[in-house]
């Protein structure tokens, strides 16, 4: 993966079912197109940026948390400095620590509903997140790392799972956050992060899905059910998705015209590209390009 692996080093949540980070970046710093098997919380503690969720550009700023469910297709770009908290923990990690939860955590399905909110100073939802990035820091922090004991790397990792399961109980409580009852088999979702994340960097290849399936290791006939359960698309829908939202930041990021990014994309003909963009985001590219370039 892409984005795991450039910007996290070799601390992935898959293997320890959670990951924490802060970090500071400059202004114009990004995070590229990228999709992944586990819950991601990403909290703006001090900056602006534009966050893309589904294909939309998001402005936000201090004090914003955008909660990204699984395979949801998110980048971001800054617009000044970030400081900034990511909180990554999957879907194995609710269910061990919550016997008998089969459900997914998502978001409420309200009309008009955002994907972030703007979480109020002093509030007990700040007051975790904040007491996460500093717990995360001191973590990561190379001197510390040299010097902790067995029992402080023990009694940090507990501390940190401890605050996270009360920053999440806090969100449902505050109905923030809701679980959602699905018929999936949640074991095998990490197994879909290598096809989504290739089809996301080689836009331009069209990749069957008896490929797909033999590169995540599932037989072709359980691949094309579990794909269906956790996306709700079928293989080819989703690959269409994907590859509309590569195109999405392409209108975005470049002055590339159509043509171009049709081609980009893998599809020979404009007007097909022009047909199935507007089908998935309901504009046209074009239309798309003036409404959220920035």
């Amino acid at each position: 993966m892409y984005y795991q692996t450039t910007f996290q080093g070799n601390q992935l949540p898959e293997k320890s079912n959670i990951s924490c980070f802060s970090y500071d970046t400059k202004a114009n710093d990004s995070f590229p197109l990228h999709c992944h098997s586990y819950y991601e919380l990403s909290y703006v503690i001090h900056g602006t940026r534009y966050e893309t969720f589904n294909g939309i550009p998001y402005k936000i700023t201090d004090g914003s948390l955008f909660f990204i469910p699984p395979f949801i297709v998110h980048s971001n770009q800054n617009t000044t400095d970030v400081t900034d908290l990511v909180l990554q923990f999957t879907q194995p990690f609710l269910q061990s620590n919550g016997p008998g939860v089969s459900s997914i955590l998502t978001l409420p399905t309200k009309a008009g509903m955002l994907p972030y909110s703007v979480i109020e100073k002093d509030s007990k939802v700040e007051n975790l997140l904040l007491s996460l990035a500093s717990l995360c820091k001191e973590q990561k922090d190379p001197v510390n790392i040299q010097k902790y004991s067995l029992n402080e790397e023990l009694s940090l990792e507990w501390k940190q799972r401890s605050l996270l399961l009360s920053l999440l109980s806090q969100l449902v409580d505050e109905k923030q956050l809701t679980f959602q009852t699905e018929e999936t088999d949640f074991s095998q979702l990490q197994q879909l992060d290598i096809v989504m994340n290739y089809i996301l960097s080689h836009p331009d290849e069209k990749l069957d899905m008896k490929t797909a399936a033999h590169m995540s290791g599932i037989s072709y006939y359980h691949f094309s059910r579990l794909f269906q359960s956790v996306t709700g698309f079928s293989y080819t829908q989703y690959c269409n998705i994907l590859r509309i939202r590569h195109a999405e930041s392409l209108l975005l990021n470049t002055s590339m015209s159509i043509a171009w990014i049709s081609n980009a994309i893998g599809i020979e003909s404009t007007s097909y590209f022009t047909r199935l963009f507007k089908q998935i985001t309901g504009m046209a590219p074009l239309s798309y390009r003036n409404q959220y370039k920035h």
